[in-house]
């Protein structure tokens, strides 16, 4: 792994983003990311705690395309750095229909509209 690599990954951590995710987006296991961050000299958070990430009405939209397209909601969530409760609670509130768990192969395309997702960017409301 480059310096540069580790160096995104600690600006990463130190801006909220989990070792799941930084290591879903490096395409390297959690456990590698956390020994290259100790190496470091990063000071972890408590297990569990994370800082709180602002979601935008943009980053809401890409979900629902994201979502729509066929990816699962832990999928969004690990590479936006959030909960897979929020995923989930953000794509609800803006109307998308939420598959059942396992249900990725046998989706219904999702009952939001182009319109309804450009308005959602545009506005923030669904």
């Amino acid at each position: 792994m480059t310096k540069a690599a580790v160096d995104a990954m600690v600006q990463e951590y130190d801006a909220g983003a989990t070792l799941r995710t930084i290591g879903a987006r490096h395409d390297v296991h959690a456990a590698w990311v956390h020994q290259l961050l100790r190496e470091a000299g990063v000071k972890f958070r408590p297990p569990g705690s994370r800082l709180a990430v602002a979601i935008t009405a943009e980053d809401v939209a890409e979900f629902g395309r994201r979502y729509e397209a066929g990816a699962s909601l832990q999928e969004i969530a690990d590479g936006h750095g959030v909960s897979l409760a929020t995923v989930r609670r953000r794509l609800a509130a803006a109307g998308v229909k939420i598959r059942p768990p396992g249900g990725r192969q046998n989706f219904t395309r999702a009952a939001v509209s182009a319109e309804q997702m450009n308005r959602l960017v545009d506005t923030g409301e669904p």
